[in-house]
């Protein structure tokens, strides 16, 4: 046997895991459910893809609702990790172990004016601890190994703001600003190459956001199709029709506040926007676009620092953060 195919799959209460072998002649299977993940806690779905496909890349199969991930590689590859998933001997790596190498394009959008901060420039080339706010997130999606396109959807006059070692960077592209948000990451998404499985689209005035919580996304993307990371609401929202008086307080334990990166398959992402621009409507999120569509968007758990910069006072918020962040990091080294 030259070739063998085997699926996995994740149950709808992601406790458990299946796998079964296909020949190259069957055109889908539905796997059969283990418990494996009750007695190896610690031992994910997207290790073991990761291990019996270490080095192939994962094949495309239409599902519903569950991820279901083909591959083909040489026999042996997933009996042999199977077997040492029973004996107990496997160490989980990060979330983002599901996804093959480079195979995400980013857009970073930078065109805003950021008008309500005030300031003589838009506030993404601003300084934050004597670097300009862009270049923090930049820096961090060119460090994440499965990125292999950045796409800068700003004004070039700009540029000169910018560090200019960044740019030597090969995967960085530009792409023109459009009048609203939509247009931008409309005009970003041209550009994205067509070997790309996922999109991410991240707005520069966030540069608090972890690598943790990008990499979170992404998985959660590969396996639903959109993913957005949000957190928890904690404020009490009530709803007003006229602005003036209340028409009704919105349950919170329903409400999530909604931030970027928002990653979507870039199929997905287009067929929307045939979509929305067909229909001519507006959206100001990116997952607005796939929720148009009928499509289920996941929520990915984030974090309450990762603020977007809109004034003045969350310049300092964010400077208060990355100071506690470098507090945090001198400690451990100095305790380890």
């Amino acid at each position: 046997m030259k070739d063998n195919i085997w699926l996995s799959v994740t149950a709808l209460d992601d406790k458990s895991i299946g796998v079964m072998h296909l020949s190259t002649t069957t055109p889908i299977g539905f796997l059969w459910r283990t418990t494996l993940l009750e007695k190896h806690k610690e031992t994910s779905l997207w290790t073991s893809v990761r291990h019996s496909c270490k080095h192939n890349q994962f094949g495309k199969l239409r599902y519903i609702r569950r991820v279901v991930l083909p591959c083909t590689h040489r026999s042996g590859c997933f009996p042999t990790y199977y077997s040492r998933l029973k004996l107990g001997t496997f160490q989980t790596d990060s979330p983002s172990c599901c996804l093959k190498e480079n195979n995400c394009s980013v857009i970073l959008l930078a065109g805003g004016s950021g008008k309500r901060m005030k300031s003589a420039i838009p506030k993404q080339y601003l300084l934050l601890h004597g670097k300009p706010v862009l270049e923090y997130s930049l820096e961090l999606f060119l460090s994440i190994e499965q990125v292999f396109q950045v796409i800068i959807v700003m004004d070039l006059h700009y540029k000169v703001l910018l560090s200019p070692h960044i740019f030597q960077d090969p995967r960085i592209e530009f792409a023109s600003p459009g009048k609203e948000r939509q247009d931008s990451v409309y005009n970003g998404l041209q550009k994205v190459k067509s070997n790309a499985d996922l999109v991410c689209i991240h707005d520069s005035a966030r540069p608090l956001v972890s690598k943790s919580t990008i990499e979170k996304c992404f998985s959660d993307a590969a396996v639903h199709g959109a993913a957005v990371v949000g957190v928890p609401s904690k404020s009490t929202i009530k709803e007003s029709v006229d602005g003036s008086f209340v028409y009704r307080t919105l349950d919170r334990s329903r409400l999530w506040e909604i931030q970027t990166p928002q990653v979507i398959r870039p199929e997905l992402l287009r067929r929307g926007f045939v979509k929305v621009n067909d229909e001519s409507v507006t959206v100001t999120d990116d997952v607005s676009i796939v929720e148009k569509l009928g499509e289920p968007v996941k929520l990915t758990l984030g974090e309450y620092s990762n603020i977007k910069l809109t004034t003045e006072e969350d310049l300092k918020v964010a400077e208060y953060i990355l100071l506690s962040r470098k507090t945090e990091t001198v400690e451990t080294a100095v305790n380890s």
